[in-house]
């Protein structure tokens, strides 16, 4: 936090020299949405999502966020329920992982219940996303609830 635009520099620079290396537009994707710069995220976040073959977790949640919090709601809601089947398709294992993109985005439109519920999923199946859930910025807005602490300690205590 505090550093973006260096960020967003870093992460041009890393396009220019390689084309076809993800990483600067996964970084671009996500601070693109956390600075509100909507355009620029839903530019960088499709073409990672293509990228990807279009069902790409991480970059639909970012595509939901920046369309929720640019006022696209009927877009951003076709793109959850999306997310929601791909959850409903997915193997157990893969499931904790979806759960925590589908709290991002969640937490990306500020729908709180909707947020914890599926951060309870992500927790009890052991998401690997969750191990820096604690400094994540896209959760900040469900740090104060007293929530937050009972899903962390009970995703920490199994480790």
């Amino acid at each position: 936090a505090g550093r973006d635009d260096e960020a967003l520099a870093l992460f041009q620079q890393l396009r220019s020299i390689d084309t076809a290396l993800e990483s600067p537009l996964v970084g671009q994707c996500r601070i693109f949405v956390s600075v509100g710069k909507f355009e620029d995220a839903l530019s960088v976040c499709r073409d990672l999502s293509a990228r990807r073959g279009g069902r790409d977790a991480f970059s639909q949640a970012q595509i939901v966020a920046a369309l929720g919090r640019s006022g696209r709601h009927g877009e951003a809601d076709r793109l959850l329920r999306d997310l929601g089947a791909q959850y409903d398709a997915a193997s157990e294992q893969d499931r904790p992982n979806l759960a925590f993109f589908l709290a991002t985005a969640y937490a990306g439109l500020e729908q709180v219940e909707a947020v914890f519920s599926w951060l309870e999923v992500a927790a009890a199946g052991k998401s690997s996303r969750l191990s820096y859930f604690r400094v994540d910025e896209r959760f900040a807005i469900v740090r104060s609830d007293p929530r937050w602490a009972d899903v962390l300690s009970r995703y920490e205590s199994g480790l």
